[in-house]
């Protein structure tokens, strides 16, 4: 790839990292920086990325500083969820805005900045930061292992049954010229602990965001993840999200994108032990040159395990949005259920949709399947509704409506899924689509 990142980048990463000096992450950084040398990011040329581009990503200069912001100026009224008790942690620009947010730290509980865990709860962070999102593998993980300053961090220890949810704001501000925002998450739950936490990701302004988390789920925990990108704008996003499952864990995703210039959402799942359950869901609204591409993996290789994944799509004039799930069932993943199911409505002739969904079993006693789809509104059913009196844009709507709602039936917190529902309403209304 022909850019700053091919010719000047090296040598100021380097330095960048000399002048970090000890540190608990120097090790991870040290292997990061080597990683990406041989790496460097991902084109079209990649299966993975065939259908993203990201040359002009590669123009950008990972190491320019971000703006400084008046946090004075920041209201999160508009962006909080009616009715839900939570502890709240805002990142701007990848930084961690202390002034709004509310730190949680009881002992077995924390929730707040890494930055503040390496110090207050070392031992869970260093034992699992960087040990499911391997640098080796991709390289805009070993970029973010490099550069990220920080991060959230939400720790359960065994057993902690958290009565809030946490909610992570991270704002986005400057221009994709001078802001690339990098931020490294962790998420762990030890055995027994349940734990819910929903991610808002924030465009006042364009940037691009590199962001990885990891989630490690104990034996008997459960945790729940929302990746809201819905007040997005015209940001750029590469997301990665790594998890780990121990035996008889739950872990729910639910990602839903209906704002955003280029959105890359990576998400992973592990079974290392027996009896886990995965859930994944996913909806994406789209259109006018917008990009959002949802890559999944459920990786089976523990026996009697389960996952169900159900991604939903609009795509309008001129949109572009990719789906590309997998499943994969190792030997020794005997009594595997796996199902998996990507539907979309395509909304204009200048829409495309690159749906690629994989099945890849070398067990021979599981119950798995796939599939994917892609049409129109059911014209029998609009003209069902405009028989009655509903004038076409109203009809059209409620088929959307109803099409994109069970995905978002599946919210399990009640005040969540009414926001986000009200939403949709509004997002559907506005889409403009050439018929």
């Amino acid at each position: 790839m022909e850019n700053v990142l091919e010719h000047t980048l090296a040598d100021r990463l380097t330095a960048h990292l000399a002048s970090l000096g000890e540190q608990p992450l120097a090790a991870q950084r040290q292997e990061a920086a080597a990683a990406f040398s041989a790496l460097g990011l991902p084109d079209t040329t990649h299966e993975d990325w065939k259908y993203t581009n990201l040359t002009d990503v590669g123009r950008l200069d990972p190491l320019a500083g971000a703006p400084v912001i008046d946090l004075s100026t920041i209201e999160l009224g508009p962006y909080r969820i009616a009715g839900l008790d939570a502890v709240e942690l805002v990142f701007v620009n990848g930084r961690f805005a202390p002034s709004l947010s509310q730190e949680w730290h009881t002992g077995n509980q924390f929730a707040g900045s890494l930055q503040h865990a390496l110090v207050q709860i070392p031992e869970p962070v260093l034992a699992h930061l960087g040990q499911y999102a391997r640098v080796c593998e991709e390289g805009f993980t070993a970029l973010n292992t490099l550069l990220a300053h920080d991060g959230f961090v939400v720790y359960g220890a065994k057993n902690e049954r958290w009565d809030k949810t946490v909610v992570v704001y991270h704002l986005s501000t400057g221009t994709k010229e001078q802001c690339w925002t990098n931020t490294r998450n962790l998420v762990v739950a030890e055995a027994g602990c349940d734990v819910t936490i929903i991610e808002k990701y924030i465009s006042l302004s364009p940037v691009f965001d590199n962001d990885v988390l990891e989630i490690a789920v104990g034996a008997n925990a459960s945790v729940q993840h929302y990746k809201l990108q819905t007040r997005y704008g015209d940001a750029w996003h590469n997301g990665t999200t790594r998890v780990q499952q121990e035996r008889d864990s739950q872990y729910y995703n639910a990602t839903i994108s209906w704002s955003g210039g280029r959105v890359r959402n990576n998400l992973q799942a592990a079974h290392a032990g027996q009896h886990c359950e995965t859930n994944f869901y996913g909806l994406y609204l789209l259109d006018h040159d917008n990009l959002i591409d949802n890559h999944t993996l459920v990786d089976h290789a523990m026996p009697n395990c389960y996952s169900n994944e159900l991604y939903k799509g609009i795509v309008g004039a001129d949109g572009k949005a990719v789906f590309n799930g997998k499943i994969l069932v190792r030997p020794d993943a005997q009594k595997t259920n796996a199902y998996q199911s990507n539907a979309n409505i395509l909304l204009a002739d200048t829409g495309t949709i690159n749906a690629k969904p994989e099945l890849e079993i070398f067990a021979d006693d599981v119950k798995c399947s796939h599939g994917a789809t892609t049409g129109q509104l059911n014209q029998d059913e609009l003209f069902y509704l405009k028989a009655r009196g509903i004038p076409e844009d109203k009809a059209r709507t409620i088929l959307l409506t109803a099409f994109a709602g069970q995905v978002v039936e599946q919210v399990r917190i009640p005040a969540l899924r009414d926001d986000l529902l009200e939403q949709l309403m509004k997002e559907l209304h506005h889409l403009q689509i050439e018929f």
